[in-house]
């Protein structure tokens, strides 16, 4: 498992907040279009994924909260809560 640096944890939160996942189109070199997803933080495009591709990731990412929900090494929950955005 990943751990991050401390003197990184303000930085890591902020963009945290910044991440965005929204509806997109994928065009092909022919000109045909399909259904995506675009990843975004502020004006900076992350990636554009397939619908397949951005399941998986949503996968994924279920899958790390699980395992944070059930590991007994799991440390507790921060004092923050993650919905509240941190102040500038």
């Amino acid at each position: 498992m990943f751990t991050s640096q401390p003197d990184h944890h303000r930085r890591n939160i902020v963009q945290a907040f910044s991440y965005r996942a929204r509806p997109a189109i994928l065009s092909t070199p022919t000109g045909e279009q399909e259904p995506a997803v675009i990843l975004r933080s502020g004006e900076r495009i992350h990636g554009i994924l397939p619908i397949a591709q951005a399941l998986k990731l949503a996968d994924q990412i279920a899958d790390a909260v699980e395992a944070h929900d059930t590991s007994p090494n799991s440390p507790p929950p921060a004092s923050t809560p993650a919905t509240k955005e941190p102040s500038k």
